[in-house]
Formats: C-alpha cells, structure tokens, sequence
C-alpha cells in the first residue's frame, strides 16, 4: 500500500523504496546467472528454473507493491483533470504500450518465458522447447528475456504526476535496463530479416 510521508521521513523513504528496488534487481540478476541455472542442472530441477524464477520475481514485485512508499513532492504535475485530451493521450498511450510488452511476449513464445512450456514438454518427454529454436532466436533471447525496452521506458518516464519516488524508481530502472538488456546489431538485424519474413508471408495471404 502506498504511504505519502511527511520531509521529516524523506531520507528513510528513499532507503525504504531503493531497498525494494535492490531486491527486485538482485532477484531478477542472481537468478539469471549461469551458477544458479548450472545448479539447477546438477540438481536435475533444470525444467523448473524458468517457473521458479517468475514465482520469485512476482514475489519480489509484490513486495515492492506492497511496501513502496511514496513521497507527496510532484517533479512534475500535468493537470488531467481539466484537460481531457491529456488524459486520453497518456491513457491511450500507456495502453499501448503495455499491449506492445504483452504482445511482443505472445511473440517471443509465452508458455516458455513463464516456464510452462518446459514442464509440459518434460512430461510428453519431449527435448527443452528453448533449444528446438534457431541459434538466432536463442542469442537474442540470452540478451533480452522479454520486450520492449523503449515501452517500459516509456510508462516510467512519461507520466502526469512525477513524484520523486517515480523519478528515482524511473532512474534506477533505466539503468538496469540499459546494462541487463544487451542487444546488439547482429540481434537487431536477426529481428529486421525476421519482421520482412513475416511481412511477405502475410502478403500472400489475400
């Protein structure tokens, strides 16, 4: 539940929410190294690592919901109130693109990014669905598990009411997206070739 607090409480405000945001961080970096999906592996666990890893992502997420406190000093206001169109325009917009992270996901294979693709495939006995794609797909997912990096940034930074809790989680955020996401030109070009591809199979369609 969100708190607003007073000036006197501002500097364990900031503790209290750049912990959380250093939990959500660590859970999404630790979890992701090598070590940890090797130890899973010499466990025999290896098709429950993705399912285990969203459980503790959603866990550590809603944490952050939960005890996020926030601070009542605006960096900015847009008055969306009495300006209608300003409301349309960062509803429908936001919209979009949360619809564009979901959709994009729906692309990069759903069932897999959530780990259920995993177990079902165990239990037909059926190879890791991850490595029945192409070497390409494989290396653009090892440098970025899900999109979009440009509408994530987009619902942080663009927003009417930027309180300075939103703009350091904002900040910090960027950041971690900036040095996690590692896409590159080959991964760029992969993904070029790939929507031309789809663009002449959906014109022979009519």
């Amino acid at each position: 539940m969100l708190e607003f607090v007073s000036d006197v409480d501002l500097v364990w405000a900031l503790l209290v929410d750049m912990s959380l945001l250093c939990t959500f961080m660590l859970q999404h970096t630790v979890m992701a190294r090598p070590v940890i999906k090797g130890l899973y592996n010499k466990l025999g666990l290896s098709i429950v690592e993705r399912s285990v890893y969203n459980l503790t992502a959603s866990l550590a997420l809603q944490l952050l919901i939960q005890h996020w406190v926030a601070l009542r000093d605006p960096v900015w206001r847009i008055n969306t109130v009495e300006h209608n169109a300003c409301w349309w325009m960062f509803a429908i917009s936001h919209g979009y693109c949360w619809a564009t992270i979901y959709l994009g996901s729906l692309t990069m294979d759903l069932s897999e990014l959530l780990g259920i693709k995993q177990v079902y495939y165990y239990l037909n006995g059926w190879e890791d669905p991850l490595t029945l794609k192409s070497s390409e797909l494989q290396r653009l997912i090892s440098h970025q598990r899900h999109p979009s990096f440009v509408s994530f940034f987009f619902i942080f930074w663009v927003h009417p009411f930027m309180s300075v809790d939103r703009l350091i989680m904002a900040v910090i955020m960027t950041l971690y997206m900036v040095c996690a996401w590692k896409v590159d030109d080959i991964d760029f070009e992969y993904q070029e070739r790939q929507f031309k591809r789809k663009e002449i199979e959906l014109s022979h369609v009519h």
